[in-house]
Formats: structure tokens, C-alpha cells, sequence
């Protein structure tokens, strides 16, 4: 069985979505929509003529030749167009945030559960291989419970619609949420600096019922682009650097050498994408389904809250 795509939007994630699509087994790129045609001029040579191309975006999610609508628009239109999308009767991957407020999110949650189809958040760090593999190193217990967990983030593009933190946070959240049975947050201590009514740097510390504890240090700026994340336990660090070209994952265990960890790594949006046609056609709940994005949606808000009281 084929699946037919329809992609919203084609900024920096849209256009590689469009990439992948065009080479998955059982994935056909069927029609992408942008608000602006001037971006398939811009990537003309990576999208084939064949490829249904608009700015009518309700046109491409009421089109009966599509099956599954992949949603990679500005993120305050997430919301809107996956419940569009479900009410179609379509499969959705939206990408993150799935929601930029609990409201939006909780509304969603309610028609995807009444939904037939498949609906699954975007967040590809829970797809990286080098997270997956820490999921089962931290597993076998050789760096004893981990305590803390600390996530770097500078140099990324500035956003108009969402600030800094809600741009950002999903990534180390999601990897949190994927990672541990951390339980709701039970204290948070955060701080942002704005510019033009968004935040562009958030620092925070998140308290968890389980006893772990999140310090997150998010910036759009930065002399160097940095994404980097650090476990902390009991018998050991790890640390994995997602920017490195090489040693990506490194371990350091008490009384050991430290140990550098080679992993054959795909890259973390092509398997996101195979997970979403696999959920399809098998019917499994997509490990970012809407009970796992609303988690995180729901620990978004309560950072959001403590950061507008500050």
C-alpha cells in the first residue's frame, strides 16, 4: 500500500520533509502548500513537476488523493491545521510544538482521540539513534539513577510567531518525556529575556515528581551553534552532542576510562517519517502520539506560567 502526502509548508523542516518523501518505500508526495509560491521557485529543483503545488492550503487537506498530511507551517498554525487535518479524515504529523497553548492542545487531544486515524507530534529527537541507544544504556543501570539532566541550545533561527522557549523546549522536553517515567512537575524556577514581546534566551529548572531535575539553558543566539545534552547519575555522565561531527556520545563512568560510543546513526527525520507509516498501516500508537505530545504541551504551560509571573 501507498501512502499519498500532502505537505504544508516548505520553510527550513518542510523542505526536508519534501526530500524524504520523494525516496521512502511506500510514501508518495502527492502535494505540498505554501503561503508563499515564491519557495517553489526556490526549491524547483528538488520538487518534481509532477508534485500538485498551492497556497491553498484547505484545498490540499480536503483533496480525496491524499491520505496523510504532514504539517511543518509556522508553529502558532499547528493547532488549527491538524484539527482540520483529523476532521478530514486524514493521518497527521504535525511538527512541534503541536500546540502553543493548553487550550489548543487539550482541543486537539479531544479530536484526535475520536479520530480513526493516525496522529503523531514531530519530535525527532525521541527518533535520533543516538537517543534511542541512551534509552537502553541507561537502561542496564551502569550509570546508577541519573539525578539531572542539563540541555544546551544556542544559535538557531529567530521566530515571529512563538519566542525562544516554545520554539525550543520540545526538543530537550520530549527527550525527557521519552527517556524516564518522570512523573508532572511539581516546582519550576525560569527566566527570560525579551525583545519585541518575545523571548529569545530561557533558562530554567524543573523539578519532578520522580526526584529528576532539568536545567535548561535555550538561546536563538550565540557565537556557536550549540545542542548538547548531559545525564548526570548516581555511577556515571553522559553526554551527547548533537553538533559534533565525530564522538557524538560520550561516557563517563566512575572509576573508568572515559569511553567514546560509536553508533550507525540514519538521520533522526527519515526514521521519524518511516515510525509515522509504520504506525499507519500496523495501527500502533506512534511513540509521540497525542497522549505523550500533551505531556509534553502540559509541562510547556507550566514553565510558560512560572515565566509570566517572574
Amino acid at each position: 500500500m501507498t501512502l499519498r502526502f500532502g505537505l504544508i509548508g516548505l520553510g527550513n523542516f518542510g523542505r526536508h520533509y519534501a526530500r524524504l518523501l520523494q525516496n521512502i518505500d511506500g510514501a508518495e508526495l502527492t502535494a505540498i502548500a505554501n503561503i508563499s509560491s515564491e519557495k517553489f521557485k526556490l526549491f524547483e529543483n528538488i520538487l518534481p513537476k509532477n508534485i500538485i503545488k498551492t497556497t491553498d492550503t484547505i484545498g490540499l487537506i480536503n483533496n480525496p488523493k491524499i491520505d496523510c498530511v504532514v504539517i511543518a507551517s509556522p508553529s502558532s498554525t499547528h493547532a488549527s491545521l491538524a484539527k482540520q487535518a483529523l476532521s478530514a479524515g486524514k493521518h497527521v504529523l504535525v511538527e512541534k510544538p503541536m500546540a502553543i497553548t493548553l487550550a489548543e492542545a487539550s482541543e486537539l487531544k479531544k479530536i484526535a482521540e475520536r479520530s480513526k486515524n493516525t496522529f503523531m507530534a514531530g519530535h525527532q529527537y525521541v527518533y535520533n539513534d543516538f537517543v534511542i541507544f541512551l534509552k537502553k544504556y541507561i537502561g542496564n543501570g551502569v550509570l546508577g539513577k541519573i539525578n539531572s539532566v542539563s540541555a544546551e541550545h544556542a544559535l538557531s533561527p529567530v521566530r515571529t510567531d512563538v519566542g525562544c522557549f516554545m520554539d525550543v523546549a520540545p526538543h530537550p522536553l520530549s527527550i525527557i518525556n521519552y527517556l524516564f517515567n518522570s512523573g508532572s512537575i511539581i516546582n519550576v524556577e525560569a527566566k527570560s529575556d525579551f525583545k519585541n514581546g518575545l523571548d529569545y534566551a530561557t533558562n530554567a529548572k524543573i523539578s519532578f515528581e520522580s526526584g529528576l531535575t532539568a536545567r535548561l539553558n535555550l538561546s536563538w543566539l550565540g557565537r556557536e551553534k550549540i545542542r548538547k545534552l548531559t545525564l548526570v547519575g548516581e555511577n556515571g555522565t553522559a553526554v551527547f552532542d548533537d553538533n559534533a561531527e565525530k564522538d557524538k556520545l560520550k561516557i563517563f563512568v566512575r572509576g573508568k576510562a572515559p569511553e567514546v560510543l560509536e553508533i550507525l546513526a540514519k538521520e533522526p527525520l527519515l526514521n521519524q517519517i518511516e515510525h509515522f507509516i509504520s504506525c499507519i498501516k500496523t495501527g500502533k500508537t506512534p511513540l509521540t502520539g497525542i497522549e505523550s505530545s500533551y505531556r509534553i504541551s502540559d509541562w510547556l504551560d507550566k514553565v510558560q506560567n512560572t515565566i509570566r509571573t517572574a
